[in-house]
């Protein structure tokens, strides 16, 4: 790695940095490697479920966009014996290949709603643990939900991306919010479209293609099994795909072919899992096994809610369980 003038990554082995001089060393480091027309800005990103992230974003003055990148997890890599100078380089190395150049994607549509209504979806968060978030963003509160607005972006370099509509867009564009809503939802339920999964079939795709004896014995146990019925919903893409629990006739559809309610466990912010009420379910153990899920298998920033929701057949209405 080329070295600065200043070489701050000489540190004693033994003395491990704090978190806030290794973000001080390694966005000065990467910012020299990167030329004296870059500079740094050091910001906390508020993410979902009241998360705080240390961002790293390297630019030119005049750029309006950059990438950037978060440093928790770099840290993570450091106190596990990984030398600072690997990192920084392998932050510079993603610096170069994602940095916009001229042909950055198109912030002057923003500008209007009208250009880029076409490009805005919804997904839905937790609305408890998102309040200092929700301050500064448009939503709809549902049930313990809130519904939130993006605009999706995709660039060559950069991959698939997305802008959180914040208030002060929404002003400048001087529209109300059911137009927004209106808007996200159409564009989630007609572009992005949904995928109801039998959990079993899920299961037995991921392991039909391993040789290993204990796929085997894995699929021959699944294909005996008296599984629950259970069924993943989600969007196309995978991703946000919990915003389906905003479309209620999916679950309408659903109930009316197998005429029965239906249990929905919120398993991430990504997708739902609806089991068909047989009438021997118990609710509170659908709630604790989501809890347990949530605390133990689920990054923080996925995790939707604690409660399970129900689709009432007879009365055609969706609820939190008691």
């Amino acid at each position: 790695m080329k070295k600065s003038e200043n070489d701050v990554c000489t540190i004693i082995d033994e003395e491990k940095l704090t978190f806030d001089d290794f973000v001080e060393v390694v966005s000065k480091e990467v910012t020299s490697l990167a030329g004296i027309e870059y500079n740094y800005v050091n910001n906390i990103v508020m993410k979902n479920n009241g998360k705080r992230l240390t961002g790293l974003t390297i630019r030119k003055t005049e750029d309006k966009i950059a990438p950037t990148f978060y440093l928790e997890d770099y840290y993570e890599d450091y106190k596990r014996g990984t030398p600072i100078e690997e990192i920084v380089d392998v932050i510079y190395s993603a610096f170069i290949r994602f940095e916009v150049k001229d042909d950055g994607p198109d912030l002057k549509k923003l500008e209007s709603f009208y250009s880029v209504k076409d490009e805005i979806y919804v997904k839905v968060i937790n609305y408890s643990l998102n309040t200092e978030l929700l301050r500064g963003v448009p939503y709809v509160k549902v049930m313990d939900l809130a519904a939130v607005f993006y605009i999706a972006v995709f660039h060559e370099k950069m991959g698939n991306g997305s802008i959180l509509i914040n208030n002060s867009l929404i002003k400048d564009w001087n529209i109300e919010l059911h137009e927004l809503y209106d808007a996200a939802l159409f564009n989630t339920k007609e572009k992005l479209g949904y995928e109801v999964m039998d959990i079993k079939s899920v299961l037995l795709g991921m392991v039909e293609n391993e040789d290993s004896i204990y796929a085997q014995d894995f699929t021959e146990d699944l294909r005996d099994s008296d599984f629950i019925p259970m069924y993943v919903l989600t969007n196309s893409v995978k991703q946000y795909g919990a915003s389906l629990i905003l479309c209620k006739e999916i679950f309408k559809e659903f109930a009316n072919k197998i005429m029965k309610g239906l249990y929905i466990i919120p398993s991430s912010i990504h997708e739902l899992i609806i089991i068909p009420d047989e009438g021997d379910v118990d609710p509170q153990y659908l709630k604790d096994m989501v809890k347990s899920v949530n605390e133990t298998q689920l990054n923080p920033v996925e995790v939707l809610s604690e409660n399970v929701y129900y689709y009432n057949l007879d009365k055609g209405t969706l609820a939190t369980t008691a």
